[in-house]
């Protein structure tokens, strides 16, 4: 049986075009076409053979010579599917886009009733229309099409009534629906709402399809996953695309069992799924914080620490570096040995050192180094940190004020100062005041003068409070009490007061 070479071979797309290209012996050589079902066991033992020796010389960047080998391999075993997938894969990383297309065209061409030739080209065809214009045009003049996507919806069609009971065929077809919907050969999907869209509901519909099984189901999925056989994939972008999708999976499957393991206060078990979710990939926030939430519950605070300094090692942002402050001092607070609460400060100052820092992070770090300088007796630096953040107009929006109102007002909690502290909460919460700090009112004022809800401003009964208490006020203790309690009957601050 003679060779055929790529150009004779890509030119066929049906018995008609065979008869008129080529010479007579030329298709008897190639009855494949015909869509022989069966191989000859000495010709499949042989393209299996070709295959292998083609795999080394693509590895080896000798797409010829691969080439050349998989099209024997194909003309040998012609129903076999992964002789044209190992051959689209050498036209991909030469990015001959067409060719890959005809090449399935000739496939399903000579395999009418395998519906695998169907979806590898309609999902050639969806790739054409929506990434490969120019190829798509060529293609369509070539065959008389002018809708590829049309052209790929068909395809799904008939292959669904050859066999209705492969899933992946439904899957492919809707698919293909979608981006016919939405105007995909017209619109980029990488910033489009509607694909962005789309591509979160896939992740959701990922995780949902295994919340109905149970924990031992959980795990037995993981197993099945690193187990799967799967094609050799050799071009890049192909082999990462599948890291990713494998990657997504397990870290859903992770995810359930952590939760689970979490309501169940099994937190043994639920480290342990943490820590691999973690594994896959450490600078996944979420995953972080599962392991996170797990060193505190378990009184780990060296390994919560450990792992804070790791993810902002990987990470280096603002959000990471406060992240480690706020580990640190959490670990500082639980007296664990070794911990060393000036590295939190050093952090925080070298944070606000950064003259492009953004507003935003500079109030965020304001807040948490001023917490820790206020643990370290350092209230005259964390009071200069808010006062100069006041003066300079930097915080916006009325959470962020109120922060700061209330660090400011715990700066004077930490030296004793309880007369100033009730003043400047009465300040904030519209109360009268005698004989306030004037310099102190005026900025708690500014930072609370758009605070005009009473649950926006409750935080600061409990600094009112706590004042009380300093003072040895007892009245003025349950008077605040009950204010709260009035307006917010089952708030948990006052109702563990008046027991």
């Amino acid at each position: 049986m003679s060779a055929i070479n790529r150009k004779e071979f890509l030119r066929l797309s049906s018995l008609g075009a065979i008869a008129a290209l080529l010479p007579f012996q030329q298709v008897q050589a190639l009855n494949f076409i015909s869509g022989r079902e069966g191989f000859d066991p000495t010709d499949y033992n042989e393209a299996k053979e070709l295959a292998r020796q083609a795999k080394i010389l693509f590895f080896q960047g000798d797409h010829a010579g691969a080439e050349t080998k998989y099209l024997r391999c194909i003309e040998l075993a012609p129903a076999d599917i992964r002789f044209y997938d190992n051959l689209q894969d050498v036209y991909a990383v030469q990015k001959r886009y067409l060719e890959q297309a005809i090449l399935f065209k000739n496939g399903l061409d000579a395999n009418p009733t395998k519906i695998a030739f169907y979806d590898r080209l309609g999902k050639t065809l969806m790739r054409l229309a929506v990434g490969h214009k120019q190829a798509a045009t060529s293609y369509g003049a070539q065959f008389n099409s002018n809708d590829l996507l049309a052209d790929a919806e068909a395809l799904y069609l008939q292959a669904i009534n050859i066999d209705p009971t492969k899933q992946y065929l439904n899957v492919g077809l809707e698919k293909v629906r979608f981006k016919i919907q939405n105007d995909a050969t017209n619109v980029n999907a990488s910033f489009n709402d509607t694909f962005q869209t789309r591509r979160k509901q896939n992740r959701t519909l990922s995780k949902s399809r295994y919340e109905s099984l149970d924990n031992q189901q959980l795990i037995d999925a993981l197993n099945k996953i690193d187990t799967k056989k799967r094609n050799t994939l050799y071009i890049q972008s192909d082999i990462d695309k599948r890291g990713r999708a494998i990657t997504r999976e397990k870290k859903a499957i992770y995810g359930l069992l952590v939760e689970r393991l979490w309501e169940g206060q099994d937190y043994a078990s639920a480290l342990i799924h943490a820590q691999a979710r973690y594994d896959l990939d450490k600078t996944d926030a979420r995953s972080m914080r599962y392991l996170a939430r797990l060193y505190r519950r378990t009184n780990d605070y060296g390994g919560f620490i450990s792992l804070k300094r790791e993810y902002n090692d990987l990470k280096n942002t603002v959000w990471s570096q406060l992240g480690l402050m706020k580990a640190i001092e959490v670990a500082y607070k639980k007296n664990t040995p070794g911990v060393d609460l000036n590295e939190a400060e050093q952090i925080g100052l070298a944070l606000l050192g950064n003259a492009d820092l953004k507003d935003v992070h500079r109030v965020s770090t304001t807040l948490k180094l001023t917490k820790i300088q206020l643990e370290l007796g350092h209230v005259d630096q964390a009071r200069n940190h808010i006062l100069s953040l006041v003066n300079e107009n930097r915080i916006k929006g009325k959470r962020l004020k109120r922060a700061i109102a209330i660090a400011y007002i715990k700066s004077f909690h930490k030296t004793e100062d309880y007369e100033t502290v009730r003043d400047l909460a009465k300040v904030a919460l519209r109360q009268k005041v005698a004989d306030a700090n004037v310099g102190a009112e005026i900025v708690t004022k500014k930072l609370t003068k758009n605070l005009k809800k009473y649950k926006q401003r409750v935080a600061f009964e409990y600094q009112l409070y706590r004042a009380f208490n300093g003072l040895g006020n007892d009245r003025g203790k349950q008077r605040t009490l009950q204010r709260i309690l009035r307006k917010y009957p089952d708030n948990k601050f006052a109702l563990k007061r008046t027991k």
